[in-house]
């Protein structure tokens, strides 16, 4: 598992400090560079 959290101006700091990245935006990242960074981590996919 890979958690991103994109905290809101609401959200407490240290309420995502657990989060594996932390973006300022959704607009930070692409998916796919999401995508290999989380591989890259070790990171598993789900598929059904």
């Amino acid at each position: 598992m890979f958690a991103v959290a994109i905290p809101n101006p609401y959200v407490e700091p240290a309420l995502v400090k657990a989060a594996d990245l932390v973006l300022g935006s959704a607009d930070d990242l692409l998916l796919g560079e999401l995508l290999l960074s989380a591989a890259s981590k070790g990171s598993t996919s789900v598929t059904k």
